[in-house]
């Protein structure tokens, strides 16, 4: 597997996406090869050029997780430009389930968030509407879980 963000790793919602997936990789006992983090802000420009790079390496991997669904949108513009058969030479995937994505000319297989719903939550909870503590931790904890739109990436 192979990774794209930006940001420089300052983004903490993609940090904390990370290290998930690098614990999902190793707990089914594959490796990540490669790992670009750009340290500008995220753009499909960003995500073309460092997925130039990372399937340019000495082993490339098979499959990228990118960061965002615009860097991912670049990864596929790369490997249309170049004849990298996606999925069957590398498959990608994004996060967001932006709308954009239905403008693509491949369907990117992502990870849709319930984004205007956080932003809700997050409001109530700031307005002290909403006080749901976790049983295990007392931490504030509203699971708002998110949906798998499959593409034709993967």
């Amino acid at each position: 597997f192979g990774y794209i963000g930006s940001q420089g790793g300052r983004d903490l919602r993609a940090v904390k996406r990370l290290d998930g997936f690098r614990a999902a990789i190793r707990e089914a006992g594959a490796q990540i090869v490669s790992e670009r983090i750009a340290t500008e802000p995220s753009s499909m420009t960003i995500g073309r050029k460092e997925t130039a790079n990372l399937l340019s390496d000495v082993t490339p991997p098979e499959a990228v997780y990118y960061s965002n669904d615009d860097l991912a949108a670049g990864g596929i513009m790369h490997c249309l430009s170049e004849g990298i058969a996606i999925p069957s030479q590398v498959a990608l995937a994004g996060f967001n389930g932006l709308a954009f994505l239905e403008a693509l000319p491949v369907r990117l297989t992502t990870v849709e968030t319930p984004r205007h719903q956080m932003g809700v939550e997050a409001a109530l909870h700031l307005l002290g509407r909403r006080d749901i503590p976790d049983e295990n931790t007392n931490k504030k904890v509203v699971d708002l879980g998110f949906r798998l739109i499959e593409g034709e990436t993967c």
